[in-house]
């Protein structure tokens, strides 16, 4: 019983010292340093009245982040300290490791907001998902549905190709996706017929592009067939843009009309790896576990999305988090477009 006590109270230490590493990178203090000039500026008023609106808006959002989490945190300590409390008294920890872990997910679904608060586009988002092999499309959009309800998201769908139905709703040629399907369509053409294995998805509604966004890369599925539990089967997610509503230089832009791309090799790099039955998910590397289960992917996404996050902060390209196919490829063409006009005027 005592070494099983200690075990309890290493874990519980475990948490905390997990949570005050959080805490401390450097994007949290962005949070709070905003916090303390916004509480300045309104201080001031000397404003009009849409900006100071706008200065509350922002000040409220960053203190119920910064409070949500630092309330979960606090839960995490005074669990440390009761089982100290306890384990020097001789008496059971009774639970005190469960809650910890309870608080722990807390504080990361918290936590995970603090951190990407800096980030000023949060509620919209486009993304592309390829299927190349036309088996995990609706393991991930189908739950996806569901979550986008609960969180009073909306989504909107565009498949890969032309259909009757374009033409009818005169949307234009030169467009290498449909016309804007619903989340209804999605749900009973995609989801759960599986007619399609590429769909553009926009999504608009408080912090779907924040959460959203971090599904960009390869997914990997492992046992997701029961007739064939040893075939692994893909998804090739793309961050186009963080923006819902596209123009028409979006749609014709090369991200856009590019062709789907191949199918993973065998070991080559995922953003997450899921096994049917398991409860974890495996994101970027092997040692980056989130306990989560599978059924769990969405209602929990935030800690999935803060151990990605935190992946990004230690190979040290935060900046390319939120960063859409779309602007990196415009980035690329005006660093070109640059390089020729300085290539032009080095000449005689």
């Amino acid at each position: 019983a005592g070494r099983r006590a200690l075990r309890g109270v290493s874990a519980v230490a475990a948490l905390r010292r997990d949570a005050d590493e959080l805490a401390g990178i450097d994007q949290a203090s962005w949070a709070r340093d905003q916090l303390s000039f916004l509480r300045s500026q309104l201080a001031a008023a000397d404003m009009s009245a849409r900006e100071i609106v706008s200065l509350r808006s922002e000040h409220h959002r960053l203190d119920r982040i910064l409070r949500a989490s630092e309330a979960a945190r606090g839960e995490i300590h005074a669990a440390e300290e009761l089982a100290l409390t306890a384990i020097f008294a001789g008496e059971e920890l009774r639970g005190l490791s469960d809650e910890a872990a309870d608080a722990m997910g807390r504080f990361r679904r918290a936590f995970y907001y603090v951190a990407t608060a800096y980030q000023p586009v949060r509620d919209t988002c486009t993304m592309a998902i390829f299927d190349p092999e036309r088996s995990c499309l609706p393991l991930w959009l189908g739950p996806l549905l569901d979550e986008a309800e609960r969180r009073s998201w909306e989504i909107v769908v565009h498949v890969r190709g032309r259909t009757a139905e374009d033409d009818a709703m005169g949307w234009p040629a030169d467009r290498a996706w449909s016309g804007p399907r619903s989340a209804e369509f999605a749900r009973q053409r995609i989801a759960e017929a599986g007619l399609h294995d590429a769909v553009l998805l926009r999504a608009q509604g408080r912090d779907a592009g924040l959460l959203l966004a971090m599904e960009d890369g390869i997914h990997r599925f492992l046992r997701h067939d029961a007739e064939h539990p040893d075939r692994v089967g893909h998804l090739v997610l793309k961050l186009m843009t963080m923006r819902a509503e596209l123009t028409d230089d979006d749609w014709t832009s090369e991200p856009m009309r590019a062709p789907p791309p191949e199918r993973p090799r065998p070991g080559q790099a995922a953003t997450r790896t899921r096994e049917a039955g398991e409860d974890h998910v495996l994101v970027h590397e092997k040692d980056r576990l989130v306990e989560v289960p599978y059924a769990e992917y969405w209602p929990r996404f935030e800690e999935i999305a803060l151990e990605d996050f935190r992946y990004h902060v230690a190979v040290d390209n935060v900046e390319l988090i939120f960063k859409g196919h779309i602007e990196a490829w415009r980035a690329q063409q005006a660093a070109r477009a640059v390089a020729a006009e300085d290539g032009e005027g080095d000449g005689p």
